[in-house]
Parts: C-alpha cells; structure tokens; sequence
C-alpha cells in the first residue's frame, strides 16, 4: 500500500506549490513535478502489483489534480508565470503512461482508446478555462492555450495507437503534429509549429526512409 509515501510526497508537492506562491519561483513547479514523477515511477517499478489497481489509479489521479489544478485556484499569485501552466498542463502527459500500465495489468481490454479520452477531457476543460479566466491581452494567456492545446490534442490522436496496432504508433505522431499545425493557425505560439514540425519530420522518417518496412510483407503477384 503507497498511501503513506505518496501522501508525503503529496503533502511535499502542496508546500512546493506553496513556495511557488510565495517566492514567485518560475521553475519550482517543474521541479515539483519531475519529483512527483520520480516518486510514483519508482514505486510503480518496484511494488505495483494488480491488486493495488484502485489505489494506484487514485494517488495518480491526486498528484494530477492538484498541479493541474494549482495555476487556476491561485491564477492573481502565479498568473504572470509559465512555470505553474507548464506543469498543469504536462502532469496528464507525465501520469498518464502510468495509469496505463495499471489498467493493463489489473483490467486488461481492448477499449483502451478510452482511457485517452478520460485524459483529453480534463485538458479540455483546463483550456477553456485560460480562455474564459485570463485577458486576451494577459501575458501569458497564449503559451497556457497552446499548451493545453496541445496536450488535448495529443490524447485525442492517441486514441487510434491504443486501439490499433502495426504502424499506427507512427501515425499517430502524424495525427499528432498534424492537429498541433492546425492548432498553431489558431494560436500562433512557434513551440507548436516546431513540435509539429518535428513529429510529422519523425512519422517520414519512420514510414518512408526507413529499409526495414521493405522487408516486413513478401510483396505479392
């Protein structure tokens, strides 16, 4: 049972956001973050078993809550940083490979799309949180769009490598750097244009240069 350890590691996370407040520190919550992620990795690795699936799901849950949370409910405290919008916004994409492993391992299906889906919707609602909350002319109203953004994104083109197999991994990046191109004609922010750029450069690479996939399938007749 984690809930001692992560509930410290829970209760160290709140005090670091607690600095964050205090101390304006920009980078503290993406510190906080990777040693939120450090913890529940290291844990998962060493001492998950399928019995702890509920419990499990739940302290990941928890750590994604509260950082994606923390920006919103003290945005007059840390609004002017980018710290604290980062880390709300990569905590799905830092949990979600791990409540993955879980639900494999203690509920195998072949819904697995779904799950994506779970994750896209919170990012969703974060998005149209930054709209509604912050000022068009807010300093950092664009890169808190185009980082929910794109996180949404990502889950949502995540949803056909789950459910499929073969090379729907690689188009996947794709779909991917497709939909954040297509976002960037909406939020004109560069780190969306060079991430798409680069995943859609990767899936080309993948699909088309490289001699392997002449090898997989005999051609026929």
């Amino acid at each position: 049972d984690p809930s001692a350890v992560f509930g410290l590691g829970l209760l160290l996370t709140v005090l670091a956001l607690g600095v964050t407040r205090l101390l304006q520190s920009d980078w503290l919550p993406l510190a906080t973050l990777a040693g939120a992620a450090g913890l529940l990795a290291a844990w998962h690795q060493a001492s998950f078993r399928p019995a702890a699936g509920f419990t499990a799901v739940a302290w990941y849950a928890g750590f994604h809550a509260v950082f994606a949370a923390f920006p919103f409910l003290f945005r007059r405290h840390v609004s002017s940083l980018s710290g604290p919008w980062v880390a709300a916004a990569l905590s799905g994409v830092v949990v979600f490979p791990l409540v993955l492993r879980v639900v494999k391992a203690a509920w195998p299906n072949d819904l697995l799309g779904l799950l994506a889906v779970a994750f896209a919707i919170p990012a969703f609602f974060s998005l149209a949180g930054v709209l509604r909350l912050l000022p068009v002319d807010h300093p950092r109203r664009l890169a808190a769009t185009a980082w929910f953004g794109g996180v949404a994104l990502f889950f949502v083109t995540l949803i056909f490598p789950l459910q499929c197999s073969r090379q729907w991994i690689t188009l996947g990046w794709a779909l991917e750097g497709a939909a954040l191109l297509w976002w960037f004609q909406r939020v004109p922010h560069p780190g969306l244009r060079l991430t798409g750029l680069g995943l859609l450069a990767a899936a080309f690479a993948r699909l088309a240069l490289n001699p392997a996939l002449l090898e997989t399938w005999i051609r026929g007749d």
